[in-house]
């Protein structure tokens, strides 16, 4: 039986040089025991914003999402990240247009959750800013906790002597497109619903 739920990933969308790069990049710490590929049923995505959502509100997501947006903006990449829960990833500079386009975002998409409580399977682990965040808005990183990257692979354990050796500006990118998709394991994005235009 499905959940009457479904989680929703308001992304954006690398150009195809960078994502290109993502998916080779994958492929590469798959080798070392990554956990997931990145590809065509796992597509490299910047998250914006996340959450659960009733089924019944996801096709209104991309409707008010269209006429939202009306510049491209900059990812300028700065640096790589091994996490501690195993995640590998490269992470942008936060810049105003980002940070403009996450708060044009949730205040869209937030009434649409019903007031649910996103995230439950990890929300015992969030600092107490990201509970209230969590709770208040369906999706933990926030404001200061708003940290946009890719997602490589995720390890159980992290080896040592990850080939992070592409120059790390190779991932900057303008970013043109936003992708509505709805999430997988390991918070993959496992189905582009809608692209739109910035």
């Amino acid at each position: 039986m499905k959940s009457s739920s479904v989680r929703i990933n308001v992304a954006i969308i690398p150009d195809k040089r960078v994502t290109s790069r993502a998916i080779r990049m994958s492929a590469a710490l798959k080798k070392k025991g990554g956990l997931f590929v990145l590809g065509k049923t796992r597509h490299p995505h910047v998250t914006v914003y996340m959450s659960d959502f009733p089924r019944t509100q996801v096709r209104r997501i991309p409707k008010l999402l269209t006429t939202m947006f009306v510049s491209t903006i900059h990812m300028r990449a700065f640096s790589y990240v091994v996490k501690k829960d195993g995640y590998v990833e490269v992470q942008f500079k936060v810049t105003p247009a980002l940070r403009t386009m996450q708060q044009k975002i949730i205040t869209a998409l937030n009434p649409l959750r019903g007031g649910s409580v996103a995230h439950k399977e990890v929300f015992a682990k969030f600092s107490h800013r990201a509970k209230i965040n969590t709770k208040r808005f369906g999706y933990p990183a926030i404001g200061a906790a708003f940290h946009p990257h890719i997602s490589f692979t995720r390890f159980k354990t992290a080896p040592k002597g990850l080939p992070l050796t592409t120059p790390i500006t190779n991932f900057s990118f303008t970013a043109k497109e936003l992708g509505v998709y709805v999430v997988g394991s390991h918070g993959t994005c496992k189905k582009l619903l809608k692209k739109i235009s910035l």
